[in-house]
Parts: structure tokens; sequence; C-alpha cells
């Protein structure tokens, strides 16, 4: 995270974009807890700031309901939790989500199995909508088109 000191606004919010994508480890929330608390500086960068934020907290959550989903016990339970996870979740959260479930599923219980193979698809398509927008943006800031890599 030194990028954050970094010489140019550019470096740190190239940081601020990559701490926004972090896994919610323990670590990562420590550092959006505390370092990352508040925005650097105002402007561009607190608008960065804010959309790296949202991004981290998304994720945090998403994985938040997909544990609860996992541990579920009744039909009403299964179908929110999985509803809150689908309406958080992205690209990454349906990475983690797929390995915890190849790792769970000899012993998934049978309602969040058939709740997962009625839903995915679906949820996974809005997780993609979501992540296709991102891919709009640089930087928090929308791309102008006709400019390579930043277009």
């Amino acid at each position: 995270m030194r990028d954050l000191d970094g010489p140019s606004a550019g470096i740190a919010a190239r940081a601020l974009v990559l701490a926004g994508h972090m896994h919610a480890t323990p670590r990562a929330r420590a550092l959006w807890s505390g370092r990352l608390a508040e925005a650097p500086v105002p402007g561009w960068l607190a608008a960065v700031h804010s959309a790296a934020q949202e991004a981290f907290q998304r994720n945090r959550d998403a994985l938040y309901w997909f544990d609860a989903y996992l541990d579920a016990v009744d039909l009403v339970d299964v179908s929110s939790a999985y509803a809150l996870f689908a309406s958080r979740a992205d690209g990454r959260s349906f990475e983690h989500g797929s390995a915890q479930l190849q790792a769970r599923c000899p012993k998934m219980p049978p309602l969040q199995l058939l709740r997962w193979n009625l839903d995915v698809a679906d949820a996974n398509e809005r997780g993609q909508r979501r992540d296709s927008e991102q891919e709009k943006l640089c930087a928090a800031t929308r791309r102008l088109p006709g400019l390579g890599f930043w277009g």
C-alpha cells in the first residue's frame, strides 16, 4: 500500500482500486477500517476511494450472506440469504462461492444445493453485468471512447 503515498494521483488511485478488489480477509478488513477508513484527499481521489470502498464492502457483504446461506437450516433462511448474496455478488463472489460449494458439496444440505442450482445462472448473470459496468470505468471515472486502453 506504499503506492497510496505515491508521487502522483494516478498511482494513489491505482492503489485504491486494487484495495477495493481485495478479498475480504482479516488483514484487508483491518486496512479498510484503519488506513483506508477516510479518503486521502478531497476531489477525484475521494471519488476513487468511495468506489473502491463500495467494491470492497460489496464483496464483504456477499461473502457474509454466502456463509449465512450455507449455514441456513430452513427454506426461508436459505432463500433469503441467497437473495442477499446475489444482490451483492460480483465475479469474485461467485468464484469464492463455487469453490466453497465444491468443497462442501458431498455434505451439502439438499435445500442449499437445490437453491444454488435453481438460481446460480441468474445471479451469475447479474454479477457479470455488474463486472461489465465496472469495466467501463477507469479509477471510478467513465472512460472516453477512442482512447485505446483508456477508452
